[in-house]
């Protein structure tokens, strides 16, 4: 009875590498001979490694945003209102979130203070004004029937007009004599 062997294969080994002699099994082993022989190579290597990974980081972090957008500004807010971006490393403004008992009058004034970078832009506006409300009050924003708000100005009268029962009234003494 014959048998057949295979040949070995024989391991091509770039003679111009000093420590390649020792052979390498994986790509990682490949790395490490480059970065040994040719350092201007691997630091290449590494800040292009760098670049792709912020870039990387930079397209999540927009998808992200994008997605938020997505989900705070779509139910009312009606679809002829130009969606825009967030601005990059904005801030929900750092204000007690309205509950639904509180005045919504200085809630609106508090939102507008701490908006001031986007106050001039109705559409974020309508977008950042939601993520203010917890409660009975983002209950109410909720329920606001589908694509029913074209302004920020149209959003805050029916706010207004919903929690009109919690405005504090601003009697002066004057008034009472």
């Amino acid at each position: 009875m014959v048998t057949y062997q295979q040949p070995q294969q024989q391991q091509i080994v770039p003679h111009h590498l000093p420590e390649a002699s020792q052979g390498y099994q994986e790509e990682n082993d490949l790395e490490i001979v480059l970065a040994k022989t040719h350092p201007k190579i691997a630091k290449e290597d590494d800040d292009v490694t760098k670049l792709l990974k912020e870039i990387e980081e930079v397209l999540l972090k927009q998808k992200k945003e994008s997605l938020l957008y997505e989900i705070i500004c779509s139910e009312p807010i009606h679809p002829s209102v130009p969606k825009k971006d967030i601005p990059y490393k904005f801030e929900i403004p750092k204000i007690e979130p309205f509950k639904g008992k509180e005045d919504p009058k200085e809630h609106l004034i508090k939102f507008k203070y701490s908006s001031y970078l986007i106050a001039n832009d109705d559409s974020l506006m309508l977008c950042i004004f939601p993520m203010t409300l917890v409660g009975q009050a983002m209950d109410w924003y909720n329920n606001l029937p589908e694509y029913s708000i074209k302004s920020y100005s149209q959003l805050e009268n029916l706010f207004l007009q919903y929690f009109r029962i919690n405005i504090k009234d601003k009697t002066s003494i004057t008034y009472l004599t």
